[in-house]
């Protein structure tokens, strides 16, 4: 890779605290004051996690992404249901274990909000604590000069803690813009989900359509040599490409329940792992995903009732004998 090349890794769509998403080795339960061990499926995920940076076109990113949606939340519609925990502060604590293992290998971090059922109590975001641990860049789209107080106040009078740590200041928004070589990267936690997989290029591409048609005046100046568009929530990827532009769904942390399989089976697998986005000096960009491959998913188990008859068949017969 050219020295000139920028990386941006993106991860999305962890939802910590779902039994059937990621979450560290170390899981702890702090009402129950209780350690939580990792099943098979856990150990599966927690691996792949932390053998993926392995494979990275660089073994340190440039930009970190954090996509939304690190934590699943309480999950109140269902109750609680399939949470190993619906304290928040366990939730957040596992969350911050896991992106331990990514947080020396990025230079900077940016994080989008995804949506509020996940990731937000009445109007305190958890998405925003979990930002000012990883001191990911403040961002606000229409509101930049309320973070950006070097322009506002005197040098002197610029919070920063003795690590060079920005304090007191908003970190997420609902999306942001950024610009890498003459590149403008758009990432949205937020996309239309699409079940049939003929059609998963649709919303993606509807998106791109408009932002870099029909919107693109309203959203920014259009004088970038290429624009791409990030987007993570519905648990697969997909892209979609035109000359100057381009656009994708990350992959996500979690397999599905109650809500995504509400509508059957069928097109409820997801895309477990992570994107890398190499966008070279020229402008070229590449996306490269880091998937766990269909061999390595973790399998759901099958009833051998075959074997299970059997045994029933053969405690009738030793009944009947007595």
């Amino acid at each position: 890779r050219s020295t000139a090349s920028r990386t941006i890794l993106v991860q999305s769509d962890l939802h910590v605290g779902d039994i059937n998403a990621i979450r560290s080795d170390d899981t702890e339960i702090g009402e129950l004051g209780m350690y939580l061990p990792l099943d098979k499926f856990g150990r599966d995920m927690f691996d792949y996690w932390c053998e993926a940076p392995d494979y990275f076109q660089k073994r340190k990113s440039d930009i970190f992404l954090l996509d939304g949606e690190p934590i699943q939340g309480q999950n109140i519609r269902q109750y609680g249901t399939a949470c190993w925990s619906t304290d928040l502060n366990d939730q957040k604590r596992d969350a911050k274990k896991l992106l331990s293992v990514y947080k020396g290998k990025f230079s900077v971090a940016l994080h989008t909000k995804g949506t509020g059922y996940h990731a937000k109590r009445n109007n305190t975001s958890d998405e925003e604590e979990i930002a000012e641990w990883l001191n990911c860049i403040p961002y606000s789209a229409y509101h930049p000069d309320l973070i950006d107080r070097r322009n506002m106040i005197k040098r002197d009078d610029y919070y920063e803690d003795e690590d060079g740590k920005t304090i007191g200041q908003k970190r997420t928004d609902y999306f942001i813009f950024f610009k890498v070589h003459n590149t403008l990267i758009n990432a949205c936690h937020g996309i239309g989900y699409n079940r049939n997989y003929l059609y998963r290029t649709t919303a993606i591409g509807k998106e791109m359509a408009l932002m870099t048609g029909f919107a693109r005046n309203k959203f920014y100046d259009p004088i970038y040599e290429y624009y791409l568009y990030v987007r993570a929530h519905v648990h697969y990827y997909a892209d979609s490409g035109f000359i100057h532009s381009k656009g994708y769904t990350n992959l996500c942390w979690q397999f599905p329940g109650d809500y995504a399989l509400k509508y059957g089976m069928g097109g409820a697998d997801p895309a477990i792992g992570m994107t890398e986005i190499i966008i070279e000096q020229n402008n070229k960009v590449e996306i490269v995903t880091h998937v766990l491959t269909g061999d390595k998913y973790p399998k759901p188990k099958v009833l051998d009732m075959n074997e299970i008859l059997a045994k029933v068949d053969g405690k009738k017969r030793r009944s009947v004998r007595k």
